[in-house]
């Protein structure tokens, strides 16, 4: 489970607020996962809509909510992804040329 945390509550009640919390997240989130790769493992991520029953199974504190779950395991050697053919860049997209006349004075 990935967890991010706003505010941790002090002995005193106090709120330390942490800042950039998304941003955090996100990075840290980004290189556990490819530390994950590099030792030999994979991962998936998994984020349903609502999240917020993971606060009570794993009792998390009020500050935190959950961002997402990260399984992890082996791959099974047994199993190998079908043979895809990608579609050719022309036959997703059209792409159009257009000269456009600069402003005078810019």
């Amino acid at each position: 489970m990935v967890f991010k945390e706003f505010y941790r509550t002090l002995e005193n009640g106090e709120k330390d607020k942490n800042y950039y919390v998304n941003e955090s997240v996100g990075l840290a989130a980004g290189l556990l996962i490819n530390a994950i790769r590099d030792s030999g493992y994979h991962s998936l991520t998994y984020t349903p809509v609502s999240m917020n029953f993971l606060k009570d199974i794993f009792a998390r504190p009020e500050g935190e909510s959950p961002v997402m779950i990260l399984a992890v395991g082996k791959k099974d050697d047994r199993y190998s992804l079908p043979a895809i053919e990608r579609k050719s860049i022309d036959g997703i997209a059209e792409f159009y040329s257009q000269r456009i006349p600069r402003r005078r004075g810019v």
